[in-house]
């Protein structure tokens, strides 16, 4: 519960009531609707059924039997349209052999406030994609220069430790590919994944 209250206060404070956030729904650009419109659309566009696509949302509508009997955790349901609006498909980020990082390397310097405020288990869960992208030519310009300069610095600071070529990206993102096998979810890496990331700066 404190959790949940937490994560609320920050996404209001820093999103919802962001100047350019607000100016951008009062211009009407931008409203919830929109974001149920694309979580509706593209998975049924990505030939979801429209039940799939109901479970998965929880929309609110007339209830058939089957709504009231059914169990509300259906997961290969869920996995399939949420895999759907995962653009460029499901991934996962692993630190590489030989570049030295550790857990508390990564509270410390990449996510520090996130630790502060939501605690370490959730951190580490987003410090990978985080570091991820402060190394990739593709999406560093997506990150905060703040934290991309606390984290560059950082890195370079430990350069002894490190054993990977100079420039190469110390996170590997690795594909996923979801299945379904009698109601239960497999999740697999896609063999060759490692290839994906590139290099970067650091």
């Amino acid at each position: 519960e404190n959790l949940n209250s937490n994560a609320y206060r920050a996404l209001k404070r820093y999103v919802l009531d962001h100047a350019a956030f607000v100016r951008v729904v009062q211009d009407g650009a931008l409203g919830i609707h929109s974001f149920k419109k694309f979580g509706a659309t593209h998975p049924r566009r990505s030939f979801c059924s429209k039940d799939d696509v109901d479970v998965r949302a929880r929309w609110k509508k007339k209830k058939w039997q089957q709504d009231v009997d059914a169990d509300d955790a259906l997961s290969w349901p869920d996995i399939k349209v949420a895999s759907k609006l995962c653009i460029g498909g499901i991934c996962k980020y692993a630190l590489k052999e030989n570049s030295g990082l550790t857990d508390d390397w990564l509270v410390q310097h990449v996510v520090p406030g996130i630790a502060n405020t939501f605690g370490r288990q959730t951190a580490l869960v987003l410090a990978l994609p985080l570091l991820f992208s402060v190394f990739s030519e593709d999406d560093s310009s997506a990150v905060c220069p703040q934290i991309s300069r606390r984290v560059t610095t950082a890195y370079n600071s430990i350069s002894r430790r490190c054993r990977l070529p100079k420039g190469e990206n110390p996170v590997r993102k690795v594909l996923v590919a979801a299945s379904g096998i009698e109601g239960e979810v497999n999740l697999d890496e896609v063999p060759d994944s490692h290839s994906v990331g590139g290099r970067g700066h650091g």
